[in-house]
Order: structure tokens, then sequence, then C-alpha cells
């Protein structure tokens, strides 16, 4: 697994070269001009589209842009030095290996994604299930997980 920068704070800023505002109105007038010769109008409401599922597609295809630009300057070794992600160290500190945020999708499934943060759950496994089948997202520890995804997937092995 890589290791992830995502978490590291940043320095505080310095006097810089360009200012950054009058380029991004520069950004935003040429990008409304381009919408309004590729669809022959400005973006109006009621317009038969979800805005927010436009914005998520979106910002994930930036997130997409943004990581290859850091995993590409990381191998040309221009990525600046950073100290290890807080979390990491809250983690070894308290000798957690890893947790999973858990949710339970449109369809029924449970799923979760590893993030780093403690190996227990810290409510009790029912809760969290019943937590999750309300539609919340929890935290579940490394030592739970399985029973957690038992318990949502009505297996009680």
């Amino acid at each position: 697994m890589l290791d992830s920068k995502a978490s590291t704070p940043q320095p505080p800023p310095i006097a810089g070269k360009i200012d950054v505002a009058p380029v991004v109105i520069a950004d935003i007038e040429a990008r409304v001009a381009a919408g309004k010769e590729k669809y022959g109008t400005l973006l109006q409401t009621h317009n038969g589209r979800s805005a927010l599922w436009d914005l998520y597609q979106e910002l994930i295809d930036a997130c997409m842009y943004i990581r290859q630009h850091l995993l590409e300057d990381e191998q040309a070794g221009n990525a600046p030095e950073c100290e290890p992600p807080v979390i990491e160290k809250v983690a070894e500190s308290m000798k957690a290996v890893a947790a999973y945020n858990c949710w339970v999708d449109r369809q029924g499934r449970f799923d979760a994604s590893q993030t780093y943060v403690m190996p227990d759950l810290i409510m009790g496994v029912d809760d969290a299930i019943a937590d999750l089948k309300r539609g919340k997202l929890v935290i579940v520890g490394v030592n739970h997980i399985e029973k957690v995804r038992r318990g949502i997937e009505g297996r009680d092995e």
C-alpha cells in the first residue's frame, strides 16, 4: 500500500509569486463560455439533471487528476517531504492496525473501506449493525469487522 500523505498538515503559507483569485476568475469565465458553446445555453436550474450527482462525479474526476499529479511528482522526486500523518502516529501509540468505515449500499450490501484508527469497535456489535441498517456510517475495528458483516448479511456463523 502507498504511504499516504493525505492527512499530513501543510506548513503555513509564505509570500508567493502569482495571485490565484484572478486566474480562477478568468478560468471560470472561460469555462462558462465553453459550456455555452457546447450546450447552446448557460447552466440553468431545473434542467433535467441532478446537480448533486454532476458535482459528485466531477469531484471524483478531480480527485483522480490530483492524485495522478501527486503520484507523478512523487515518482519524479518532486514531492515535498512530509512528516508521517498524525493519524498514523495515533494508531501507533494505540498499537492499532486498522479499522473500517462501514455502510450498507442502496442494494442492501455491506461495504467497508479501511482506515487507520483502532483495532476494536467502540460501540457494541449489535448497535453497529442497527446503525448500519438505519443507513448510518459506523467505524468497526478489525477485531469485529467479520461479526458485523455476518450480522448485516444475515449469517450468524
